[in-house]
């Protein structure tokens, strides 16, 4: 019975796992974190707005860029009127033109292209193209303006031969055609400088040669055919001067048709209008 009314212990069973203490600190270093996470994130932000800024701020094209831009097209547009100009000139040629205006015409006209050139490829720099209107107006020009460099540019060279051989051929007007050595020695330099002449790039020219070769050939085969019809055969003779006057004819005519289709080609291949549609787009851009 003593047994019986001993007291029975009761222990509590212990949790399987022991609880952890709060660490001190933990909670503030977690709020540092994000702290630090949430400036960095906003650090990140700022400097994309900024980037976009300056981005708009480096590539918006303002009235003074269009101004510069107008200015530009404004000296090009001189430079392209005086290259034309010389190009013109050099173009024109008459039996009084010496070879010595044939050279300083070629030259001049070199000198103005090379200017115009200059001119040309400094717009493609210009700031305002980064407007898409003006930058398409602008690939027109430039198009336009590349068809006219490389026209001129062959134009130039082609023009000082062929005429410096129609200077060389007009002295034949000035002999004697019953003089045998006075008019083998006009036609000799004559033949040499249109034979130097066959290979010029330019069609107009290079057409305008072999036409200029086949009438001088015409006369000379009228002079020598002149030499054997007796003094007294007007009739051959006065046929022979018709011939003669007939192929003069055609020379001078073949002569106009060039200078024409050359004056017709230029004119064509002048890139003003769409360079003056350019400058004005940049003027009203620059004054709106």
């Amino acid at each position: 019975m003593a047994d019986d009314n001993k007291k029975v212990e009761t222990k509590t069973p212990e949790p399987a796992t022991q609880p952890v203490a709060p660490t001190a600190g933990t909670g503030k270093s977690s709020k540092k974190g994000l702290i630090i996470g949430i400036a960095a994130g906003a650090g990140v932000l700022l400097l994309i707005i900024i980037g976009v800024v300056l981005f708009f701020a480096l590539t918006a094209v303002t009235k003074e860029d269009y101004r510069k831009g107008y200015d530009a097209t404004n000296d090009t547009y001189s430079k392209l009127n005086a290259s034309y100009n010389d190009l013109a000139q050099a173009a024109s040629v008459s039996s009084t033109t010496t070879e010595t205006q044939i050279t300083n015409r070629s030259d001049d006209a070199k000198k103005t292209l090379e200017a115009y050139k200059s001119a040309t490829a400094e717009l493609a720099d210009l700031k305002a193209l980064r407007n898409a209107d003006v930058k398409k107006q602008y690939d027109t020009y430039k198009k336009q303006s590349d068809d006219y460099i490389a026209y001129a540019t062959e134009f130039i060279p082609s023009a000082t031969v062929a005429f410096k051989a129609v200077v060389a051929c007009e002295k034949i007007g000035s002999t004697s055609v019953s003089d045998a050595d006075e008019f083998n020695k006009a036609i000799v330099p004559c033949e040499e400088a249109l034979d130097g002449a066959d290979e010029v790039k330019n069609s107009d020219f290079r057409g305008f040669v072999e036409a200029y070769k086949k009438n001088v050939s015409s006369v000379k085969a009228i002079v020598e055919k002149s030499r054997s019809i007796p003094a007294t055969d007007f009739t051959q003779r006065l046929q022979l001067t018709r011939d003669l006057r007939a192929t003069t004819t055609d020379l001078n005519k073949s002569l106009g048709d060039t200078r024409s289709n050359i004056q017709k080609a230029l004119k064509d291949k002048n890139p003003k209008d769409s360079l003056s549609e350019l400058r004005t787009q940049l003027r009203d851009l620059a004054t709106k």
